[in-house]
């Protein structure tokens, strides 16, 4: 899945911690986080992610102890080895630390990433860790982030840390006052405590009043500050967009009435202008961008002083008017629409209402659009501590003592908040809804989830804001052989709708990225739900179990014989008191070596763990103990009390949490969080139990009865290779439409003339890519370009296709023929049918086309398809939906349509065109007039990598989308456009089409007619300054494939990563067919005779099985041949019912049956088998001459004369006048009787002749003299 991967808890505010209790007084260790852990001479130290307001990049920076070479190593799967690597910039600060900074590049905005940090050789290092890549800007992805202030390097700092690192949010912001160290050691000391949110999260930091340029033992040098951080700008006050939040921070310096002080954005070194008018000018000048920005939803102001002050023994007059000071902020914040103000600096927690100027705009804790900030303090990270004296004032909503950090949740549509004190849990809480200020606007709760195959994932889509008309909800990107689903599916806003995803028990395990679109006539939202499809494994791991990977070590250390090893021991102690003896402790070691693997019985690396048990077996309950993960290594053999550096303290992580081991027997504690932390990497080194309680607790060793050893129960979800739904974006890694510019790219000015006739146009390629859609035919029909309607079939049918049910793509007129170039993905789910042009004139109508080819496959290269004028793929290049959205990002090479005549060029030599094109148009020697012998039929066009997009003076959002994919990725040229405008190739499919999606997105035409509006002032703009990459062809093309993702289109390190993995094409749709014969009746006058008709096995889903022909109910000597016997769906053979001389008289219902040995399928087919009185055949004789009856019934004729001559069926007899048969008298049984006969007629009989009379002249059947037929009764009779 592309895109944030799912949030780990399954809940917003679950844990995986099932027992959380007060810790008990156990001395906080010295610890580098429960994350991946610095090993070697010389490791890392301090690591830690920053965000440079660049989605496809990170920064990791850290320190080490003495001078060292740097190295970063990053990819989308577990390593090593990884994807990239790169050399680090080895730098010193200002106090002489050797100081490590690496850029991680080519990042896809919001995926996960594996990276390990360490010198050049790797002998010493970091990792391995993960992340999440920040989302695409205007994204609308939900993200988490935690904020809290007043830090240093304190016990607090650590335990804080660790909390926040639990919940696994995407930034941190430390809200100022991070160190209280004039040395670099306290700032170390900090970054080694904050080095467990590299482990998934990015650290903005603000400054505070004590990171200054003053003396004092706590003020940390600002030159010091920033050569640790490396952040945006010039890393005091800066501002960033992640997702569609827009963040903003102040350095107001150090004083809390100076204006003259702290610095404004100016992006030098480490400084800016100096004094709050500098900061006022900037920060407005931000804030009213970002107000202006449609794709901003939020927007957060954090910095370090108060505005509004919950406690009133303080007072802090720098930035608002409420303790009487100047106004320096508040007007700013009120009027560019702020959302929340974070701050720090009181050593406590506080927090208003929605609140303007003391004016509180509402009360309670759910607020909706108050149209006021929310002011928060929380300096609670590392110093606070004691019992505020809080004001009364209306505006205060909350003020305590506190240590602990906020906590927020941020969707399109909500902000969702907690406080969560370190000791006391959740103490405040708030939700934050805001409507648009026009329109409305969707998100998802929650925004992902997980679910095996055949199970559904669920969530509610909310849809709030305004609409003269209903909302309609629709569900896309639909996991394969999956179901999506919204009910209700419209609504007037503000409403609720059931969002569903019903998997498929073949529904491929994969990240899939559903996408919930609220629209209207004119508007539409878009936001993401993923969703996660994998199977639920669960392991047990328990010595003595027989398993393979059961081994179990544990033991007892004891400070009373610390060199006694004590791993052998039937039971395991845990005492404060151990053997009685005051100060005599006793701690244990539990791990289970080999539960984590690759071989089938393991636990994999990167695998999602749902839950972890311990099970232990107590003898001797007592009171509350310490679970910690530990990170030193140590062995059941030789383990004891001295092994570690601290006798009786191995290096750990802050103590996970505490639990009470009572009562006696069976125990389960919960491990899940420790068990994440080893399959993401971190040395599974086990667990360390230990108390301050001098009433122990004795539990059974791996040593003890089998049934009461140490036992480990892991569920988990196999981890999920990172790897693309090939429908959204298909083919190889290496497909000239997935190949990034390279940085060696030559580029040539492709000198485009402007066009004169329309704004913009576009192409829209029909693309039809469900494989389990309805087999339909489609028919040739060749009025092409002509403007005939090209809706009625002209000739037979070309091929059939999985093509939805009334998806209607319009025909042809006089001046409007589209070319509708289609790419349509067979029922095998790989092969593509291409051509052009399509037409679906109306939904119960024939479908056609003129030309097609299925010559690629959807994991294929990618190049040949349906575009007349280049032979170039249908699907490869076209701008899908979803691209051209806030938020979106466009992660292919496109393809365009330029003017011929205008603008390509055309000699004998190159024939107009050039690689990966096959060809040029037919006219391409009088309609191409271009004088630039680069710009040819598929040339690859890009925006040099020279040119800064943001000086390009774009003038709207949709336009920087394209212009940085034409940086990135180019557009090859694919079609003639045929007159002076710029063709843009977008999706047309039954999801929806680009044009329409752009149009209610960002409320303006992507066709306009006119020349004189801000998108078509930027494609002019675009269009313009595009320049050919002249040194790709084919060789340059096979260097690069072969590569591996190191070289990008015209050589050179690629501006981007190369596509992910395949993902696995679609499944194929199971085959069925539908069966019919083209009668459904059929009679057999005498037995012995035979009928004939055809079947046609009509193939309606899936890929062409052979079937076998048969029939069942046939009567007795009867049977049934097929000719051929069997065929390929949609197919069509003759079969032969036929009856034999015992054959019994009457009707029959037949089955005429065909299977593949799966399936089968039956048409009825009546077959009526006659009992005539007699029956001649003109030709079958006795043994003494006479006409046989074959009725059986003995009534053979006498012939007179005749002769026999070739009949209609076999053999006829020839009549001349007195010629007959005579039949002896036959006994009608019955009133109702049937008299047939086959006559050709070889003379005019005159006056009569009658063929066929009855007994005693009763009646006749004749022909009159003028020829016609007729019947004559001489009694009284009816005339069926």
């Amino acid at each position: 899945m592309e895109g944030l991967q799912a949030i780990r808890w399954s809940g917003f505010w679950a844990s995986s911690i099932a027992i959380i209790v007060v810790l008990t007084g156990l001395a906080l260790l010295s610890s580098f986080g429960a994350g991946a852990v610095p090993s070697g001479p010389n490791p890392p130290l301090g690591v830690h992610l920053s965000y440079l307001d660049d989605p496809s990049t990170a920064v990791i920076t850290w320190y080490t102890a003495s001078a060292s070479t740097s190295r970063a190593e990053w990819g989308r799967s577990l390593g090593p080895p990884y994807e990239f690597h790169t050399s680090g910039t080895d730098y010193s600060s200002p106090g002489s630390s050797f100081l490590h900074r690496a850029n991680l590049t080519l990042l896809t905005p919001g995926a996960r990433y594996y990276y390990r940090v360490g010198d050049a050789a790797m002998s010493s290092v970091f990792g391995q860790a993960s992340f999440r890549a920040a989302p695409p800007k205007g994204a609308a992805d939900t993200f988490t982030f935690a904020a809290a202030g007043d830090w240093g390097n304190t016990a607090q700092t650590l335990t804080t840390s660790n909390e926040v690192a639990k919940r696994n949010p995407n930034l941190v912001l430390p809200l100022g006052d991070l160190y209280y160290s004039h040395t670099e050691p306290g700032v170390q000391g900090t970054y080694d405590k904050w080095q467990i949110f590299a482990q998934s999260a990015f650290l903005q930091s603000a400054a505070g009043n004590h990171e200054v340029d003053e003396s004092g033992s706590d003020n940390t040098p600002t030159g010091i500050h920033c050569a640790y951080s490396n952040l945006p700008g010039n890393e005091r006050t800066y501002a960033f967009t992640w997702g569609n939040t827009y963040f903003v921070t102040m350095d107001w310096g150090g004083s809390t009435t100076n204006k003259s002080d702290g610095v404004d954005g100016t992006p030098q070194a480490c400084t800016g202008l100096a004094g709050s008018a500098a900061i006022r000018g900037w920060v407005d000048g931000k804030l009213a961008a970002a107000n202006a920005n449609p794709t901003i939803r939020w927007i957060v102001v954090y910095h370090h002083f108060p505005c509004y002050d919950m406690r009133s023994d303080l007072s802090f007059p720098l930035l608002c008017t409420t303790d009487g000071g100047s106004e320096q902020i508040e007007d700013i914040l009120t009027n560019r629409h702020v959302d929340l103000v974070l701050a720090g600096h009181d050593h406590s927690y506080g927090r208003t209402y929605p609140v303007a100027f003391k004016t509180v705009a509402q009360t309670g804790n759910a607020y909706n659009t108050p149209g006021a900030p929310i002011y928060v303090i929380i300096g609670t990270g590392g110093l606070s501590g004691g019992v505020p004296t809080c004001r009364t004032d209306a505006w205060v909503a909350a003020c305590r003592g506190a240590k602990g950090f906020g906590w927020f949740q941020v969707s399109p549509t909500t902000i969702r908040y907690e406080f969560k004190d370190n000791t006391d849990g959740v103490v405040d809480s708030f939700t934050l809804t805001k409507s648009p200020a026009a329109g409305f606007v969707v998100s998802t709760d929650p925004s992902a989830a997980h679910a095996q195959p055949g199970e559904t994932a669920s969530t509610t889509a909310s849809v709030i804001g305004a609409s003269s008309e209903p909302v309609s909800l629709t569900v896309s990107g639909c996991p394969l052989a999956a179901t999506c689903s919204a009910a209700p599916s419209t609504g007037n806003p503000p409403f609720t709708s059931a969002v569903s995803v019903a998997t498929g028990s073949f529904t491929p395990e994969a990240n899939y990225r559903v996408t919930v679109t609220a629209s209207n006539t004119s508007a539409s939202v878009a936001t993401p739900f993923d969703v996660t499809v994998a199977t639920r494994i669960t392991r047990t791991y328990q010595r003595g179990d027989t398993g393979p990977f059961s081994e179990t070590d544990d033991a007892t250390i004891d400070s009373g014989t610390p060199t006694t090893n004590l791993g052998g021991q039937t039971s395991l102690h845990v005492d404060a008191s151990c053997a009685g003896a005051t100060g005599r402790i006793c701690r244990i070691l539990i791990k289970f070596p080999s539960f984590l693997g690759t071989s089938d019985g393991q636990v994999p690396r990167g695998a999602r763990i749902l839950s972890a048990t311990l099970q232990m077996r107590i003898s001797n309950p007592g009171p509350t103990q310490d679970i910690i993960q530990l990170l030193d290594s140590w062995d059941e053999a030789t383990v004891t009390w001295n092994t570690f550096t601290t006798p009786g303290l191995p290096r750990t992580a802050d103590p996970v949490f505490t639990f009470a081991p009572t009562p006696a027997g069976s125990f389960s504690i919960n491990v899940t969080f420790i068990a994440q932390k080893w399959a993401d990497g971190d040395p599974n080194n086990g667990v360390f139990l230990t108390s301050t309680n001098g009433d122990g607790v004795d539990y059974d060793s791996s040593e003890a009865t089998v049934a009461n050893r140490p036992k480990l129960t892991v569920l988990f979800e196999k981890p999920i290779a990172p790897s693309r739904d090939l429908r959204f974006w298909p083919f190889s890694s290496d497909s000239v439409w997935n190949l990034p510019i390279g940085a060696s790219a030559v580029y040539v000015p492709a000198g485009i003339a402007q066009a004169t006739s329309r704004g913009m146009t576009t192409d829209p390629d029909v693309l039809i890519l469900d494989p389990g859609a309805p087999i339909t035919p489609v028919y040739l029909n060749s009025d092409a370009w002509t403007g005939r309607s090209r809706c009625d079939p002209q000739g037979g049918v070309l091929f059939e296709a999985p093509i939805p049910a009334g998806f209607v793509v319009p025909g042809a007129a006089a001046g409007s023929t589209p070319n509708h170039a289609v790419a349509i993905l067979d029922a095998d789910g790989e092969t593509l049918f291409q051509g052009q042009p399509y037409t679906h004139c109306t939904a119960d109508g024939p479908v056609t086309m003129w030309w097609f080819q299925s010559t690629e496959d959807l994991d294929g290269s990618g190049v040949d398809g349906g575009h007349g004028g280049s032979k170039l793929s249908s699907i490869g290049g076209t701008i899908r939906l979803g691209e051209l959205v806030p938020g979106g990002v466009i992660r292919h090479a496109m393809k365009v349509s330029l003017d011929g005549l205008a603008n390509l060029y055309f000699n004998a030599s190159t024939g107009g065109f050039r690689w990966p094109a096959k060809v040029a148009d037919f006219c391409a020697s009088t309609c191409y007039g271009g004088t630039n012998p680069a710009l040819r039929m598929g040339a690859l066009l890009a925006l040099p990598a020279s040119l800064d997009l943001d000086a390009m003076g774009l003038e709207t959002e949709p336009a920087k989308i394209f212009a940085r994919g034409l940086q990135n990725y180019g557009a090859y040229v694919v079609d003639n456009a045929g007159w002076s405008v710029y063709g843009l190739d977008v999706e047309f499919s039954p999801t929806g089409n680009v044009e329409d999606e752009f149009a209610s997105t960002w409320g303006f035409t992507m066709t306009p007619d006119s020349k004189d509006v801000p998108w078509a002032r930027d494609m002019d703009r675009i269009f313009g300054a595009l320049s050919v990459v002249d040194n790709w062809d084919i060789s340059k093309w096979q260097t690069v494939s072969a590569s591996g993702g190191t070289l990008g289109a015209g050589l050179g390190a690629p501006r981007s990563a190369w596509a992910p993995a395949l993902g696995e094409t679609p499944s194929p749709v199971p085959f069925d067919f539908a069966l019919s014969t083209s009668s459904s009746s059929g009679f057999v006058p005498v037995h012995g005779g035979s009928v004939s008709t055809s079947v046609t096995a009509q193939r309606t889903f899936g890929p062409s099985h052979t079937v076998q022909y048969s029939c069942t109910g046939l009567p007795s000597g009867g049977t049934c041949t097929f000719t051929p016997p069997s065929g390929n769906p949609t197919s069509t053979a003759n079969v032969v019912l036929a009856t034999s001389s015992s054959t019994p008289p009457g009707t029959y219902t037949v089955s005429v049956q065909a299977t593949d040995g799966t399936i089968t399928r039956s048409s009825g087919f009546t077959l009526t088998v006659g009992d005539p009185r007699l029956a001649y055949d003109m030709e079958t004789l006795t043994g003494s001459g006479l006409e046989k009856d074959l009725s059986g019934h003995g009534n053979e004729g006498t012939i007179t004369g005749t002769t026999i001559v070739a009949g209609k069926v076999g053999l006829a007899r020839h009549f001349n006048a007195g010629d007959r048969i005579t039949a002896p008298g036959i006994q009608v049984p019955a009133v109702d009787f049937t008299v047939a006969g086959w006559f050709r007629w070889t003379t005019n009989p005159s006056p009569y002749y009658s063929g066929i009379h009855g007994g005693s002249g009763s009646w006749e059947l004749r022909v009159m003299a003028d020829g016609r037929f007729g019947a004559t009764f001489y009694q009284s009779t009816t005339v069926w």
